[in-house]
């Protein structure tokens, strides 16, 4: 097995071999969950989106119906 070794400053220990393997596959994981949760907040906008839109629609369609009935009354 080669032995890897990786100084961390931050936290101030060398980290060697599987180790540096177990930390690149958590940040990839980590890197994957960021990405996902992205995806869900732009999926949660475009549906917020989308029910506005649609009540906007009913509310005009509510005001057309009210114009027709007081021009019939007119």
């Amino acid at each position: 097995m080669n032995t890897v070794s990786l100084y961390c400053p931050m936290a101030g220990f060398t980290v060697y071999g599987e180790r540096v393997r177990v930390i690149r596959e958590e940040e990839e994981m980590e890197e994957e969950e960021m990405v996902e949760e992205e995806l869900e907040e732009e999926e949660m906008k475009e549906e917020e989106t989308e029910e506005e839109e649609t009540e906007e629609q009913k509310i005009e369609e509510e005001e057309m119906e009210e114009q027709k009935t007081e021009e019939k009354e007119t």
